[in-house]
């Protein structure tokens, strides 16, 4: 039987694009966990929600599971939701993210959104 996946190599990069004056992508890379997160351009505070979402998966302890992303993402939607109700500013605001964890020969993928 073949041995496990191994990662070779982790980066993370984004461009803004020629359309819009400023990035909304946000990104989190560790050996345990990678996620992105596309803030949705034209919606107000893209960027707040896609930080957000990522902050979530930061905060999630090793060894990551697809369960513990789920939770996070989940939690991330109630905070980014609370925000945007509260703050005219933010209101309609929102992030697509996919995150995607390794374990031995598994490799599992949590997704939310049209990207």
């Amino acid at each position: 039987m073949a041995e496990g996946l191994h990662i070779v190599e982790l980066a993370e990069r984004s461009d803004t694009g020629r359309v819009r004056d400023h990035n909304e992508d946000r990104s989190y890379v560790a050996a345990h966990v990678v996620a992105v997160a596309d803030g949705m351009g034209g919606a107000l505070a893209g960027e707040v929600a896609a930080q957000m979402a990522v902050e979530a998966i930061e905060g999630i302890s090793k060894p990551a599971d697809p369960l513990s992303i789920k939770a996070a993402i989940e939690n991330a939607n109630r905070a980014i939701r609370r925000m945007a109700a509260q703050d005219p500013s933010k209101s309609g605001m929102g992030t697509t993210i996919t995150a995607a964890t390794l374990a031995g020969r598994r490799l599992d993928v949590v997704h939310v959104g049209d990207s």
